[in-house]
C-alpha cells in the first residue's frame, strides 16, 4: 500500500518540475500544491509502512472515499466544458485573467481568441472586457483586453471595460451593472476548467440566462488548473452561500 502513495508523490514532484520547465516559472499558479501534496504522500506512506495492519482498512476506506467525492467534483466540472448550443447573443462578458505589464498571457489571450470569432460574425452583440489591475500589472486587464480586441478589428463603440474587479465573483458583479436587462440571454467566456464556477457564481448574482463560451487552455497546465477548481468549486458550494 505505501508503494501507492510514494509513486504517487514522485509523479506529483514530476509533475511540478514539468510546470516549472513550461512556464519557466517556479512559482507559476497552484504549481507549489504539487510539491506539498508530493510530501504529504512520502509522509502517508512513511506512516503507512510503520503502523498496524488493523489500520490498513480505515485507511483504505478513507482514501477511496476522498477519491470518490474528488472524482465526482471533477465529473461536474468536464460536464460544464461541453460546448453549449445557442443563438446571437446581445451581450458577452470575458472575464480577465493575469497580464504581465501590458502583455496579454496565454490564458488570457485563449479567452480573448474565444471571444473575438463569435464577435466578428455578430456584428450587434456587444461585449464587456472584466478585470482590474493587480499585481506586476501595469494597465487594468480591462485595458489590455479592448486593446487587444481593438487590434483584432473590433470596433470601440462595442467594447465596455470593468475596471475594478479582482476575481471571477467581481467579474461578474461588477459586469452586470453594465446589462441593462439581466433577463437577455448572455455568454461568458473564460477557460473550459472555469465555466462550471463562473455559471453558478452568475446565475447566484442575478444573470437570468446564461451560457458559458469555453475557450481551451495549454495541455500541459490542464491538470494544474482543473485541481485549483476542484478547491474553488468546493468552496463556492460550501461556504459562499
Amino acid at each position: 500500500m505505501s508503494k501507492a502513495f510514494f509513486s504517487m508523490g514522485i509523479l506529483c514532484i514530476l509533475y511540478y518540475l514539468l510546470i516549472v520547465l513550461h512556464t519557466r516559472n517556479w512559482k507559476a499558479t497552484f504549481s507549489r500544491f504539487w510539491i506539498i501534496f508530493g510530501v504529504v504522500q512520502f509522509v502517508v506512506g512513511f506512516c503507512v509502512d510503520n503502523m498496524k495492519k488493523t489500520m490498513y482498512l480505515p485507511i483504505q476506506i478513507g482514501c477511496t472515499v476522498l477519491f470518490l467525492f474528488f472524482f465526482a467534483v471533477i465529473v461536474v466540472i468536464l460536464s460544464a466544458m461541453v460546448p453549449a448550443t445557442f443563438e446571437e447573443l446581445s451581450m458577452i462578458v470575458i472575464l480577465g485573467a493575469c497580464v504581465k505589464g501590458k502583455t496579454i498571457t496565454g490564458a488570457l489571450q485563449k479567452r480573448l481568441d474565444k471571444g473575438l470569432p463569435y464577435l466578428l460574425a455578430h456584428e450587434n452583440t456587444k461585449v464587456i472586457v472584466s478585470g482590474g489591475r493587480g499585481k506586476g500589472e501595469e494597465v487594468t486587464e480591462a485595458f489590455a483586453m479592448k486593446k487587444y480586441l481593438e487590434d483584432k478589428g473590433i470596433s470601440s463603440e462595442r467594447i465596455i471595460m470593468e475596471e475594478l474587479s479582482h476575481s471571477t465573483e467581481e467579474n461578474l458583479k461588477y459586469s452586470l451593472s453594465y446589462i441593462k436587462n439581466a433577463n437577455e440571454k448572455m455568454g461568458i467566456v473564460t477557460n473550459n476548467f472555469h465555466i462550471y464556477r463562473s455559471i453558478k457564481l452568475a446565475k447566484r448574482i442575478g444573470y437570468k440566462d446564461v451560457v458559458g463560451i469555453g475557450a481551451g487552455v495549454d495541455p500541459v497546465l490542464f491538470l494544474n488548473y482543473l485541481v485549483r477548481e476542484f478547491f474553488a468549486v468546493v468552496y463556492l458550494v460550501l461556504f459562499h452561500r
